[in-house]
């Protein structure tokens, strides 16, 4: 989420102070219809039912030339006119609504308050509200929106339990452990990466290697 907004806030101008919007999923309960409103957007629908879900080229005007997925196994490339490694956007016929229904964002707001320790926390917010399995994530559009949601929960959790109350400049932060969970152990500390604030974070996968992207040439730290 952070380099697509720097991406687009590198625009200038009147994108400079640009922020991804959120896709709220608990809105997509109040509606009767299966189909979840945000496939009805512009973002692809669910794809082709016998060409194993590809949305590309069937309900979504963009080809795999315009916006390519990295395959991640073999299996993810099975739809006609794949091509290693690039493969169409897929998503499964999933009834979205009936499998979150009993959500709503007063109902994560409730539950955020229960969650005073950062691994239960962040245990819900992956598991508890992820995305279709069938969705290639980080490749899809609408797992930006979906992630941005995420922060938004996020957010709520900090401000709920005052956890951005904390001064991270001082000793503050280690008095509280529930606020966080360190990436690393004392006895592993060494070999970590990107674990101290000016640390470059360490990307696995395909993306360094995109001339396009950020890290393709610069450090990111947090």
């Amino acid at each position: 989420v952070w380099e697509l907004e720097s991406r687009i806030r590198s625009l200038g101008g009147p994108y400079t102070c640009f922020g991804m919007p959120y896709w709220d999923w608990t809105a997509e309960f109040e509606h009767e219809d299966d189909t979840p409103l945000i496939y009805q957007t512009g973002l692809g629908g669910y794809g082709d039912p016998n060409n194993n879900w590809a949305v590309n080229g069937f309900s979504w005007d963009v080809t795999t030339d315009e916006y390519w997925v990295a395959a991640r196994s073999v299996q993810t490339c099975q739809a006609e006119g794949d091509a290693c490694p690039v493969c169409a956007v897929k998503r499964a016929g999933y009834d979205f609504v009936s499998a979150n229904s009993d959500q709503s964002r007063i109902t994560n707001a409730n539950h955020i308050k229960n969650l005073a320790r950062f691994e239960d926390f962040q245990r819900w917010v992956v598991h508890g509200t992820g995305l279709p399995p069938a969705i290639d994530n980080a490749y899809d559009p609408i797992w930006y929106l979906f992630h941005s949601m995420q922060s938004y929960y996020q957010a709520m959790w900090v401000n709920c339990h005052d956890y951005d109350l904390i001064d991270a400049s001082t000793d503050d932060l280690g008095h509280n452990a529930m606020a966080f969970h360190p990436y690393c152990d004392d006895d592993t500390v060494a070999e970590c990466v990107g674990i101290k604030l000016n640390d470059p974070l360490y990307f696995d996968g395909v993306l360094p290697d995109q001339p396009w992207s950020f890290i393709h040439k610069e450090k990111l730290t947090i």
